[in-house]
């Protein structure tokens, strides 16, 4: 956009008025201060946004960092631009079209900040606003269990072995509570219990699938 700017600030002018010379003149200057311009522009962006990325971050006003934002990119891009164009219009009495380019030079700096410098704050800012809420997104779903959470899996880690005397042989269940319960592994004679009706006691029984109770009968829960 600053190109265009500078071509039309200084070309349209000279080929209105009908100055064949300046124009030609006009072309042949401006090349180098015009590609000069073109890559300060695309360096200092990434550093101008950065900045305005960290100013928004710690929540300064939009319009003001926009404004400080698009008056940075436009003091360093013009700045070299008149460098370069010093450096290649010395000597050649030329220095009219020194002015020309301050027309550009001040409508950038004055819209800029309410144009194009704006809607680029507004989307860094909108960046920013996604990530901090997933970032909150985040933190939410790995919030720390509460105790009754703790203290149901430390229940089901502390498992205690208990050995039953049944016809198949010597039954070990590692229980969560006093009593064989529902998903407690069993062992039957140092193997995986096969699923079967397991008689324990006089009146006790032990079902289990696969090496796993699923249910009991005839146990009391003496658990308090």
């Amino acid at each position: 956009m600053d190109f265009f700017r500078c071509f039309f600030g200084l070309l349209l002018p000279a080929a209105l008025f009908g100055e064949g010379f300046s124009l030609a003149m006009a072309a042949s200057l401006l090349v180098y201060p015009s590609l000069s311009l073109i890559l300060s522009f695309l360096i200092i962006l990434w550093f101008a946004g950065r900045y305005a990325a960290d100013n928004l971050a710690k929540g300064q006003n939009l319009f003001l960092v926009s404004t400080k934002y698009s008056v940075t990119i436009n003091f360093v891009i013009w700045t070299i631009f008149y460098l370069v164009l010093l450096f290649f219009a010395r000597g050649t009495g030329t220095e009219i079209f020194f002015y020309l380019p301050l027309f550009s030079a001040i409508i950038g700096i004055i819209l800029a900040p309410f144009t194009v410098g704006l809607l680029i704050c507004l989307v860094i800012k909108r960046k920013i606003t996604d990530a901090n809420l997933d970032n909150e997104i985040l933190l939410s779903d790995s919030e720390p269990p509460t105790d009754a959470e703790i203290e149901t899996d430390n229940s089901q880690l502390l498992l205690t072995r208990h050995t039953y005397i049944c016809d198949e042989g010597k039954l070990v269940i590692e229980q969560k509570i006093d009593i064989p319960s529902s998903e407690d592994a069993a062992f039957l004679n140092g193997a995986l219990a096969p699923s079967a009706k397991y008689k324990v006691g006089e009146k006790q029984f032990v079902l289990i699938s696969n090496g796993y109770v699923y249910a009991v009968r005839g146990f009391t829960d003496n658990k308090t």
